[in-house]
């Protein structure tokens, strides 16, 4: 039997080639839409990931910095090169909680600030027994400064005050010695504070370096 002529049907016609470059083109742009989606999301969380870094990294430097603070000593009289010194821009004194590894005991550290790039000040810690130093706090507010608490709950620019502070005229403590170390010491910009650290061993005996050297 004689076949006739093939006739092709309209769902046996292929696609033809402008159908496939332009089901091609839109392909890419969907491609494109959804690389540049999730580059962005990429980045989104990268940088919500270093601002978390930053947040837990400044917790704790200033959790070391009031360990520092909060281990500060008082000094024998016959010791004054380990009195607490206070001043606007640096601090210095003994502390029983330094930052180096190493150290089984008190050790005289300082603290000070060191203005930085576009202004912003640094927090230096450096031990007097090393010659090492570093970096705590960054990025700080131009012209932060150190402010020191005395026993009248008063803050004052440096320590010890020109100006003895005094507990009041009815207050028992009044007849007591004047403690060589203030209640708190305070970091500040203008107006606003960046750090409070309170020191508890105000009143503990301070250590004796001196061998044989009695009270």
């Amino acid at each position: 039997m004689k076949k006739g002529p093939f006739i092709e049907t309209e769902t046996e016609r292929g696609f033809s080639l402008l159908e496939t470059l332009f089901a091609l083109a839109i392909m890419s742009i969907a491609s494109l839409a959804l690389f540049q989606s999730t580059s962005s999301m990429l980045s989104l969380s990268d940088r919500a990931v270093k601002a978390g870094e930053r947040t837990v990294n400044k917790s704790l430097d200033r959790l070391a910095i009031s360990r520092v603070i909060d281990g500060m000593m008082p000094h024998w009289p016959h010791q004054p090169g380990t009195a607490f010194e206070g001043q606007s821009r640096a601090l210095r004194g003994l502390s029983s909680a330094p930052l180096s590894a190493n150290m089984g005991g008190p050790e005289l550290v300082m603290l000070r600030l060191q203005a930085g790039k576009n202004g912003q000040e640094t927090l230096i810690y450096s031990p007097e027994n090393t010659q090492e130093s570093w970096e705590i706090m960054t990025g700080l507010p131009p012209g932060a400064r150190f402010e020191y608490m005395g026993i009248d709950q008063e803050w004052y620019a440096i320590w010890p005050p020109e100006v003895t502070p005094e507990r009041g005229y009815f207050d028992d403590g009044k007849l007591q010695r004047t403690p060589a170390l203030p209640q708190a010491v305070r970091l500040r910009a203008q107006e606003f504070v960046i750090w409070t650290g309170r020191i508890s061993q105000s009143t503990i005996l301070p250590p004796n370096f001196d061998i044989g050297a009695g009270l």
